[in-house]
């Protein structure tokens, strides 16, 4: 191709983006920033592609030994365009519903496409776009990057509870929410109390098994409470009946989780309700399938708390939500060796992985199928049992991650 077709045709790139990216905010979409790359290194091999397969399908009821030989380059071509898409789907998406770095980057696309636009219908040189383009892709990296080890006032910690589940949500405004209380509340009440809080806007019992509800019943004998939230179901144990019991008792607020709904704790937080047991058609036998499951935001940041979720749970799920994508994902039943799928994985693409889980525990938590496929996706495991409370934190977009260790 020609440097004069070349141009024209990334300018043609450039206008197919600049024509669907409002469309995209529109709908609340984040805009893959380095599209039009991804689509000048593939558009030009996608016709002849297609037409070779069209004539290999032809040849192939003549002479399927010709056709076997002549899909040798075929396959590589479109093993190169996968290849290319895979490279360039790893960069982070931006919109403008997230972090100052994203809305900046979405900004700096369009100037980017644009010029580039105006530069080829002037003759003028491509270098100023190309260098927007490149400050676009790093500034949709910039959220992505959990190494630096820092703390902020807006944050989720996994407390390290033992054999169980307690997650502490915070912001700066002061609003705390408890997800879980783990199985031993004295345990948690000083938790609670070496992070100073001293009150909470809502706790959320996930599902009534003793690893995470014991510790709820005593926070609420001893802490003000705003609201419990919980599956409802219509069974109750002799722990789920208690708890219920000491909320009336202390006047605090009931509300059964339905698929759908959105708690809004502050302006800062608030908890989506992506799976609740009472809107199935049947209330599952197993306990665990019956956990809510709920993404918390906070300050931009998605933590996706997955109570003890079995693999039937999984499959619903993702049925009813396929992009589950998070920068924290609690793994379910303490890293047992279902705890989660591959396609789970794939559709919560999480920064960090946090299993809470006690130390030598008679279970063999975690177990190492479960490590196996995290480390096979790349995806950064911390444990409550080798690193202590785990807290991942946010401040203007960037991610801080924070172990206490032991």
């Amino acid at each position: 191709m020609k440097a004069s077709g070349f141009r024209t045709f990334i300018a043609v790139c450039a206008g197919t983006q600049l024509a669907i990216i409002p469309l995209m905010l529109f709908r609340g979409d984040a805009v893959p920033v380095t599209a039009i790359a991804a689509n000048a290194l593939v558009i030009p091999l996608i016709g002849p592609l297609l037409v070779s397969g069209w004539g290999l399908a032809i040849l192939g009821g003549a002479c399927a030994p010709a056709a076997t030989v002549l899909a040798i380059p075929i396959r590589f071509a479109c093993r190169y365009v996968v290849a290319v898409a895979s490279f360039f789907s790893a960069v982070p998406k931006a919109g403008i519903f997230g972090t100052t770095a994203g809305v900046l980057s979405v900004v700096i696309y369009l100037y980017a496409l644009a010029t580039i636009i105006l530069r080829v219908r002037s003759g003028g040189a491509l270098f100023k776009p190309a260098v927007a383009f490149m400050v676009a892709v790093m500034l949709a990296l910039v959220p992505c990057t959990p190494i630096a080890a820092f703390s902020s006032s807006n944050r989720v910690t996994v407390l390290d509870v033992g054999e169980g589940d307690a997650i502490l949500v915070q912001d700066r405004s002061g609003a705390s929410v408890l997800v879980d209380g783990g199985p031993d509340g004295r345990l948690l009440m000083k938790k609670l109390e070496a992070l100073n809080v001293r009150k909470l806007d809502a706790i959320v019992s996930s599902h009534p098994h003793a690893d995470h509800e014991a510790g709820l019943i005593t926070v609420l004998q001893q802490l003000p409470v705003g609201r419990l939230i919980d599956p409802g179901l219509p069974k109750m144990s002799g722990l789920y009946r208690t708890m219920i019991q000491v909320a009336e008792s202390k006047g605090v607020k009931r509300t059964i989780a339905r698929e759908g709904q959105v708690f809004r704790v502050s302006s800062s937080t608030e908890l989506d309700v992506l799976y609740a047991p009472l809107d199935l058609e049947k209330i599952p036998e197993d306990v665990n399938d019956c956990s809510l499951v709920v993404m918390a935001r906070v300050a931009g940041m998605r933590a996706l708390l997955s109570g003890d979720i079995g693999p039937k749970a999984e499959d619903t799920l993702l049925g009813r939500h396929p992009n589950l994508e998070c920068d924290l994902l609690k793994i379910p039943h303490q890293g047992a060796r279902e705890a989660a799928s591959a396609r789970f994985y794939e559709a919560c693409d999480p920064a960090v992985a946090a299993i809470s889980v006690g130390r030598d525990n008679m279970y063999g938590h975690p177990a190492h199928e479960c490590l196996e496929l995290l480390a096979s996706r790349g995806i950064r495991v911390a444990r409550t049992d080798t690193d202590g409370d785990i807290s991942l934190s946010v401040d203007n977009g960037r991610i801080g991650l924070v172990k206490a260790r032991r």
